[in-house]
This record gives structure tokens, sequence and C-alpha cells, in this order.
């Protein structure tokens, strides 16, 4: 059940604080928190709001390599502002992604995110780990059954999913302080201000894919 509050928000950097009626969603059972370890390898797959996310705390983490993936190069400029160090259309290899990721890092990334929620693109972040410990975490939502060979968890691999990264509400002040400091990136999220009666146009242009990403930054006139 969502909670209702009222909090104290900015709603642009340095701008007075207001008081405000909020929603929160509560922590859900089950929450699993992904420990990117320093010096790892990491692969996500999907450059849109989350897997910039995912970019930006796999860099906050310390891994010394950080894949992004995505079959939409206009993505890859804003992925770097995030902390990615190469870039890989699956589009442009004549081989499976994991195979060409596998080949750059001597057999496979530490971690892979899936951040698309699209059942072939998990199979492929499963398949891009390394043997023995690669661990592989589901992102992106999709109510699609999917399956994977047996053979890739044999191998010494994880596959596990996360709701929020394992965040908990009592966590909030630090990442509130972090984006103060500027640990984290929250302003590089919003590609458009817009009020409420430009709505439609909105809409639509979260709809064209034809941007980095589709937060919209919503305000009444």
């Amino acid at each position: 059940k969502v909670i209702k509050c009222r909090a104290a928000i900015a709603w642009e950097p340095n701008a007075p604080l207001v008081i405000e009626e909020i929603e929160v969603a509560p922590p859900q059972e089950g929450e699993i928190r992904i420990k990117v370890t320093p010096g790892s390898v990491c692969a996500v797959f999907g450059m849109g709001a989350v897997g910039l996310a995912a970019v930006m705390g796999c860099k906050n983490a310390g891994a010394s390599r950080i894949f992004a993936v995505d079959i939409n190069e206009k993505k890859f400029e804003k992925a770097k502002v995030f902390g990615a160090t190469d870039f890989l259309n699956p589009k442009a290899y004549n081989k499976p992604i994991a195979e060409v990721l596998a080949e750059m890092t001597n057999g496979g990334v530490d971690f892979s995110l899936e951040c698309v929620g699209n059942t072939e693109v998990s199979r492929s972040a499963l398949e891009s780990c390394v043997k023995g410990w690669g661990v592989s975490v589901l992102v992106g939502y999709t109510d699609t059954e999917f399956s994977a060979q047996p053979i890739q968890l044999m191998f010494g691999k994880t596959w596990k999913g996360t709701l929020f990264g394992g965040y908990k509400v009592k966590e909030i002040p630090k990442l509130v302080q972090d984006y103060m400091t500027g640990k984290i990136k929250l302003d590089e999220f919003i590609t458009h201000k817009m009020n409420l009666e430009e709505v439609n146009d909105a809409i639509n242009i979260m709809k064209t894919g034809e941007w980095y990403i589709s937060y919209l930054f919503l305000y009444s006139s």
C-alpha cells in the first residue's frame, strides 16, 4: 500500500523548501541488495533512466569498467556522463553480445544488470557473466515468462532480481546527502521542464524514444 505523507521538497537545486503531500512506496519483502565490488567489471543492458541509474551505481561502487549496452547509440553520450567506460551496440556485431563481452573481458563480466524488461536481453545478460562467480541481476520488469539453459547456472553463475536496488526507507537521508554533495546525479535525468497543460506533449515525447531518457519534470503553471 502506498504511503501518503507531507514532506519538505525543493523542486530545483538551491530552491526554497515547500511542504507538499507525497506518495512513497513502502519497502517490499525479499528485497535484495546487489553488492558491486570495487575493481569489478560490469555490463548494463538498456540505457533508459533505470539503466543510467545502474551505471551510476556501478561507478559509485568502484567498478573499474562499465559496459553500456543498447541498440540506440544516441544514448551512449548520456551514459558516459553517468560513468560508462565502454559502449556496445549488439546490432553492430555478427555474433551474440555475450561472446563479444567475453572476448573483451577475458571470459565475461563480474556483474550484469538487465534494465530493459526483455526476456531475450535477460538471457544475454546472464550469458555475459564470467563462469564461476558472475552475477546477473534482473532490474527491468516484464510479465513474460522466460527461461535459460541450466548449464549457465551450473557454471557457477548467479541469477538475481531486485526491487529498487534493495534500498530501505531509512537510507533515503543518505541518498539525499549524496545528491547534495554531488555523488549522486539527479539533475542530469531531467530532459524537459513542462507544465501540466503540456502533459500530452510530454507523453508523446516519452513514446518517441528519440531522447536519452524519458524523465520529464512536470509542474503546475
